[in-house]
């Protein structure tokens, strides 16, 4: 299929799924709910491992339960990663707590899920600056704000808004051998030591009677 130019952004991320309806994803087309493996391919570009967008694509396609009509739930973002042998830390908390780790982990890319208003939503976040504080380029996050450069802060005040859990995934580095050993190695020491080992939850608020979708569906307001 081919991939209309302005789905990209100069430096070759995707940065509006807009443009990219006639990818399938499931029942809908990836302009609806395809903001999962959308945020992966990013995450995979920063990285530098020189994927192609089909190859992304495919493997989520794949994977991807119930026909897309939950988008893409978290555990199957989880498992496109540990399928690739890549180590990923998944973290739950509030913006507040998410922030702070990023912070703190100094990571250079990662996955955020939200909800923007009603709808469930992945972006991928790079960080472009190691100035106080630290800036980060955002991609597909929702209308005029396809590639857009701030920091963590703002984004936690502009989006992650509420009372509502937020999740987070940052992936480690891959080391060449690592699928032929079947194991996973985290080799980036200048971030990579402050991630959790396993799976953390940290303190989750909730709202009584309230109910929060488990997948990414839509790209925002």
């Amino acid at each position: 299929m081919k991939i209309d130019p302005r789905a990209f952004s100069k430096d070759g991320f995707l940065k509006d799924q807009d443009y990219l309806s006639n990818f399938p994803y499931g029942r809908y087309p990836t302009s609806f709910n395809g903001c999962g493996w959308v945020a992966i391919y990013n995450a995979e570009y920063a990285a530098g491992r020189g994927i192609a967008v089909e190859a992304v694509y495919e493997a989520m396609r794949r994977i991807l339960p119930y026909e897309g009509t939950h988008g893409t739930p978290f555990p199957t973002m989880v498992r496109y990663f540990k399928e690739k042998h890549i180590p990923i830390a998944r973290i739950y908390g509030s913006g507040e707590e998410l922030v702070r780790i990023v912070r703190e982990s100094a990571a250079p890319r990662g996955i955020l899920r939200y909800i923007e208003g009603r709808e469930p939503h992945y972006i991928a976040f790079v960080r472009v600056s190691d100035e106080t504080p630290a800036r980060y380029r955002f991609f597909n996050a929702a209308d005029g704000k396809e590639d857009f450069v701030e920091t963590m802060e703002y984004f936690r005040r502009e989006h992650l808004g509420g009372r509502r859990v937020v999740r987070l995934l940052l992936p480690g580095e891959e080391r060449e051998d690592a699928r032929a050993r079947c194991k996973n190695h985290i080799v980036d020491a200048k971030w990579s030591e402050h991630l959790p080992r396993r799976c953390v939850q940290y303190p989750v608020l909730r709202r009584k009677n309230s109910f929060e979708p488990l997948s990414g569906i839509g790209r925002g307001a």
